[in-house]
């Protein structure tokens, strides 16, 4: 079983898109950015996505019948780009078959054809005529000469799938270098078939990343439903709320009649009635409040109650006893002269006597009191001596400041002031207006009660304060407050708040109110619903979308296909297939360092692959492009050599991008290459050819040469040969020769006008072949218009030219120059045209002479210049 064959096995158990996204890879090379889209919505199954086509043989090239298959022949084609109808192209079942066409005239169209019905790696669609209104089918007879050498025909149309016969043709065009690299990574070469089951990793790991991302910005939060919680249907479909949920019965749920909602209202009325807390609580707030106004009512029945008053009167009296007393006193303080001043004994005087005091006691610390009585002592206040009658005077002072009546005075005074501000400051303002107005809407009595006790209590401070302030006690008293005291009706009226409150609660029916509560909720939550179904639906419409992501990523998973790739690489990257691919990239005169058998991971894949020494870059960062078309060429004919057959192998413009040295290189492997089986080459490019024709002449080999034409306004007409400017010397020779030996069996004896131009015409193409055989035959090809050498080891050959081949080469050049119309002359001197007769014996005769110094190449190359070559490649293989 071969590479392409056990990978196509392996895709019988895959899954649908997975085939058909390794049949874009072998279809298309690549996966573009469509491609990896159809490729997601397929693993998604989802809506409008492509349906997917599962691969087979058909889709795969070069997985053809294994047998060896040549091509004969491309027969009656029909609706190929511009071709008239019927054209055709035979080839060579051996060797060299080269098809020359200039640009547009239609040699693409041929290899289209090939290309297509051969299943070829990279076979665009062949297309009919773009002028053509109402266009057909493209479609050709194809003939082949099957391994038993049986001649075989197939009827070949755009659109059907090549036959595993002509699948074993092989077509190499420059776009088949890029079907062994991988498209990143380093520069590693393996079997045509094994890079795209890499790219298919790649393509699924780059899918799953890409669902991986998009699902982890999806973000479910059910908190806010958390309105919806409870113990009731909708509570217990949120606490749930996932994939599973029934989105129909959630909608239903969420459908609330008219009459569910009076039931609501209706609840709700029964609620408040039944609701018993609520003014329970309130009852003992009011309670609270009626308490701090109790504290305020004791405080202002206290300082205007009769006994306060009376005991306020009494300590008016007092301060005058306490008046007159120390009026007796103060005589202690004039003596029996009776200078005191003025005012002494005042309050006044007594606070100066008593700072005086304080000052003596740090002046004389060891004096026993004040004033200071010793004869060193001073007056503190005016400094001066003190005389005896002074200190006599200064201890009547002290006597009398620490006198009873002094003392006396000063604690009446005291007693009268702090009484008389406790009355004046007490507040009559015991509620605040919001306690004030509920107790007058829940115990109006109580509430009536307030303004006269304030209006009374006012009353008597302000009588209290005029006795005071008068003296005057014999005006009558004002009445005092009605009697219970508010205080203790407020007393009362906070414990029948409280009492209501227990009240209320005892009266409460628990489970009719949960039942209530129950319904209403269950009711609610189906209300509340209904303004957030759009995001519950989104919720489980993400959520589902969340596990079905998870299930993608897990199809994508690549450990199942980096396994095989790791087994298939061990088993057909062999050094056999190394060596192989050293010996082409030899022949091929590569210059970079050869591959060798490495082991490298790549997205979980053991590969086995041929990577360039001492590098892990990627190809085009290491190897120019005409090398990496080198690197992809080397390994297209190892895996042919290897393949075992010998089918023919089409070479689409080989030479695309290359420069002389690899162009030469694979002219001359082209050409090593026919000696074995069938080769056909489709080129545009004239150098190339010329480089085919040198080395097939080197190898003694005699490609067919074909000419692509148009023809009659349309092109892909096939001409036999070369065109007249790309053949050979014996070839321009012969064609010469046959026009001319046509010609003479028609001339006239005598010719007529029409007659001398064409032998004219005849002589200046055989002064133009005389001309390149000069430089073919004559020098060998030393020098080439074609080729920028110059071929130094052929000098040998231009040696031993006679002086009569010289002679004779000359003299018919100069008779045909002046013959041809671009040397006419003088009429007088006119050279006589020639019978076609004559030109044929002197055909002849150049002939002749060419020949021999053909021979005398031929002899050089044999026997001096070829063994001289071999001696000189023989150390550079070492």
């Amino acid at each position: 079983m071969t590479l392409l064959e056990e990978i196509l096995a392996s895709t019988v158990e895959w899954p649908d898109w997975q085939s058909d996204a390794l049949r874009r890879l072998f279809t298309k090379g690549i996966l573009k950015d469509q491609d990896l889209a159809d490729l997601r919505a397929m693993v998604e199954k989802a809506e409008g996505s492509p349906s997917p086509i599962r691969i087979d043989a058909s889709h795969i090239p070069n997985l053809g019948s294994g047998h060896t298959t040549k091509l004969l022949e491309l027969r009656d084609l029909q609706h190929v780009n511009r071709f008239a109808a019927g054209r055709s192209i035979r080839f060579s079942p051996t060797g060299l078959n080269v098809v020359f066409g200039e640009n547009g005239t239609g040699k693409s169209g041929y290899s289209r054809v090939v290309k297509r019905a051969c299943r070829a790696r990279h076979a665009a669609p062949v297309l009919p005529d773009a002028f053509d209104e109402s266009p057909g089918t493209p479609s050709a007879s194809i003939v082949v000469l099957d391994e038993s050498g049986d001649t075989v025909h197939y009827d070949w149309k755009e659109g059907m799938s090549a036959d595993d016969q002509l699948a074993m043709v092989s077509v190499y065009d420059s776009q088949c270098s890029d079907d062994y690299v991988a498209k990143e990574g380093p520069c590693d070469y393996q079997p045509y078939g094994l890079p795209y089951l890499s790219d298919l990793i790649h393509a699924q790991i780059y899918t799953q990343v890409a669902i991986s991302n998009e699902r982890k910005a999806i973000h479910l939060d059910a908190a806010i439903f958390s309105v919806l919680n409870g113990d009731h249907s909708v509570g217990r479909t949120i606490a749930q709320l996932g994939v599973n949920t029934d989105l129909d019965a959630l909608r239903a749920l969420a459908k609330l009649s008219g009459e569910n909602a009076r039931r609501i209202e209706e609840i709700e009325n029964i609620q408040a009635a039944l609701d018993v807390e609520t003014p329970a609580r309130s009852a003992e707030a009011l309670a609270k409040r009626l308490d701090h106004a109790v504290i305020g009512c004791k405080a202002i029945e206290v300082v205007i109650s009769d006994c306060a008053i009376d005991h306020l009167h009494e300590l008016t009296a007092a301060v005058q006893t306490a008046i007159e007393a120390d009026t007796v006193a103060q005589s202690l303080l004039r003596g029996d002269e009776g200078d005191a001043l003025a005012g002494s004994g005042s309050q006044a005087w007594k606070s100066l006597f008593l700072a005086a005091q304080r000052f003596s006691a740090e002046a004389y610390p060891k004096a026993d009191g004040h004033p200071a009585t010793d004869e060193a002592s001073r007056c503190v206040l005016c400094q001066q001596e003190l005389t005896p009658s002074a200190r006599e005077r200064l201890q009547r002072f002290r006597t009398y400041v620490a006198s009873e009546a002094a003392t006396s005075l000063a604690a009446a005074h005291y007693n009268l002031v702090s009484a008389s501000d406790k009355l004046a400051n007490a507040s009559t303002d015991i509620l605040d207006e919001t306690t004030a107005a509920e107790l007058r809407e829940r115990d109006p009595t109580t509430s009536e009660l307030i303004e006269p006790a304030r209006q009374a209590w006012t009353s008597r401070q302000q009588w209290a304060a005029h006795a005071v302030a008068s003296g005057n006690w014999c005006c009558p008293r004002t009445a005092p407050p009605t009697q219970p005291l508010l205080s203790s009706v407020l007393t009362q009226t906070a414990q029948a708040m409280r009492d209501k409150a227990a009240e209320l609660r005892a009266s409460k029916d628990e489970e009719h109110i949960r039942a209530l509560a129950k319904e209403r909720a269950a009711l609610v939550a189906r209300r509340d619903l209904a303004t957030l179904l759009a995001q519950v639906e989104q919720y489980v419409l993400s959520a589902t979308k969340i596990e079905q992501m998870e299930a993608h990523e897990d199809r994508l998973q690549t450990k199942a296909l980096s396994t095989r790739v790791t087994r298939l690489s061990q088993k057909y990257v062999t050094e056999a297939l190394a060596t192989t691919m050293r010996e082409e990239l030899a022949s091929l005169g590569s210059r970079s360092a050869l591959p060798v058998l490495k082991v490298r991971t790549d997205y979980g894949a053991n590969l086995m692959t041929l990577s360039l020494e001492s590098t892990r870059r990627s190809p085009g960062d290491v190897l120019s492009e005409g090398e990496q078309r080198a690197m992809g060429l080397a390994l297209f004919l190892a895996e042919a050599r290897m393949r075992g057959d010998m089918s023919t192998i089409v070479f689409d413009d080989p030479s695309t991008s290359l420069d002389h040295r690899f162009r030469e290189k694979i002219a001359r492997r082209i050409v090593t290459l026919a000696q074995e089986r069938q080769v056909i080459v489709f080129t545009h490019d004239v150098v190339f050819m010329t480089q085919l024709q040198m080395a097939a002449a080197d190898a003694d080999l005699a490609p067919t040469f074909q000419t692509v034409e148009w023809e009659s306004g349309r092109p892909g007409v096939v001409r036999d040969g070369l065109a007249w400017a790309n053949k050979s010397f014996f070839s321009q020779l012969d064609e010469v020769y046959k026009v001319t030996l046509d010609f003479s069996r028609a001339a006239n004896q005598y010719l007529n006008d029409e007659e001398c131009r064409k032998i004219r015409d005849l002589y200046a193409h055989l002064r133009g072949a005389i001309e390149r055989g000069v430089r073919e035959i004559i020098l060998f090809d030393v020098v080439h218009p074609f080729v920028d050498e110059i071929k130094v080891p052929r000098l040998g050959a231009i040696v031993g030219f006679g002086l009569d081949e010289w002679e004779a080469i000359v003299a018919l050049h100069d008779r045909c120059s002046a013959i041809i119309a671009g040397h006419d002359t003088n009429a007088d001197r006119q050279q006589e045209i020639p019978h076609p007769n004559e030109l044929l014996e002197q055909l002849k005769a150049i002939r002749l002479v060419f020949q021999g110094c053909d021979n005398r190449s031929k002899e050089f190359n044999k026997k001096v210049l070829q063994p001289h070559m071999s001696k000189r490649s023989d150390p550079r293989k070492s």
